[in-house]
């Protein structure tokens, strides 16, 4: 048991003596550095592959004829700008995110600066227009399948619903650019050692100042997509005590309902989640009302009013 003591006792004493001459701060330093670095190209990665999924998404509204029914910024933890928030008609919203651009160097450490990288470049991905129908592209040249033919974001403009598969996903493999589409991946080329990932975006701009909202893509292209006409109700007659109801912009069903004095009856039916009509049964003794219109789609309303007078519609 001493013999077993004092051997632990030597280990100890040489553990100490060793931990005392030794300084692992730059190393620790190095791999906090490292881990950031990586944490960076991950979220970068996700970021792009998040506005490649949201552009095949544009490309099946345009061919669908889809209207964009609110354009909504985000704004990062500093109050700067982070992307956009793009709702449609028919069809679910997407997130579009800022890019990121620029050069990054090496990682300095104990405030020595590192050498400068490369300026980095990842691929650009977008789509063109060919033969009718969006074709995706990888840094300006169409992306082909394992068949030679067009990889495709919107194919069907009958459905306006891309095949499954079809939005390409880009990777870092082995220290090359991946991209993968219908379950074939390619190798774009090398990501050199002093590069950052420098994700320029799949979108340069988004421009919501007009009547369409411009989508232009960091390869030059742009899709233009109309603005659906504010949410609103339009009234009208459609003989005797029946009325026919539309509602305009609106982003999905549209629930009505028709507020009286109490002694009219009104009754409404849906010819289509966003028209329909109102009919209306006097009571007795017949009396004048006015009445009230109230509508909402679930993110907006609208109203509007009419009124019977002596048996006649008045709007």
């Amino acid at each position: 048991m001493k013999n077993r003591l004092a051997v632990l006792a030597l280990a100890a004493l040489l553990s100490a003596g060793c931990g005392a001459g030794y300084d692992d701060s730059a190393l620790n330093a190095r791999l906090d550095a490292l881990d950031a670095r990586i944490a960076a190209v991950s979220e970068r990665l996700s970021a792009m592959n998040d506005n490649v999924a949201a552009l095949g998404s544009l490309a099946v509204a345009y061919t669908s004829g889809s209207t964009v029914t609110g354009v909504d910024t985000l704004f990062a933890g500093d109050g700067s700008v982070s992307g956009y928030m793009i709702s449609f008609t028919g069809l679910d919203p997407v997130i579009i995110h800022n890019g990121i651009s620029g050069t990054d160097g090496h990682i300095g450490v104990d405030g020595i600066p590192g050498t400068d990288g490369t300026p980095g470049h990842s691929p650009v991905v977008g789509v063109t227009m060919a033969d009718g129908v969006w074709c995706w592209t990888v840094d300006g040249e169409i992306l082909l399948g394992e068949d030679g033919s067009p990889c495709i974001a919107s194919p069907d403009p009958s459905s306006a619903v891309a095949k499954d598969g079809e939005t390409p996903v880009i990777s870092i493999e082995d220290g090359n650019w991946v991209v993968t589409v219908g379950g074939s991946s390619s190798v774009l080329g090398p990501v050199s050692d002093s590069e950052v990932l420098i994700v320029d975006g799949v979108f340069s701009s988004v421009d919501a100042s007009g009547d369409s909202v411009v989508f232009t893509l960091s390869g030059g292209e742009s899709i233009s997509i109309p603005r659906a006409a504010p949410f609103g109700i339009i009234l009208e007659k459609a003989g005797g005590l029946l009325l026919n109801w539309t509602a305009e912009g609106a982003g999905g069903a549209v629930n009505l309902d028709v507020l009286g004095d109490g002694t009219w009856s009104a009754t409404v039916t849906s010819d289509t989640d966003r028209s329909g009509t109102i009919s209306l049964v006097a009571p007795e003794p017949y009396r004048d009302a006015s009445f009230m219109v109230l509508a909402g789609d679930g993110k907006h309303s609208a109203a509007a009013s009419f009124s019977i007078i002596s048996g006649t519609v008045v709007l």
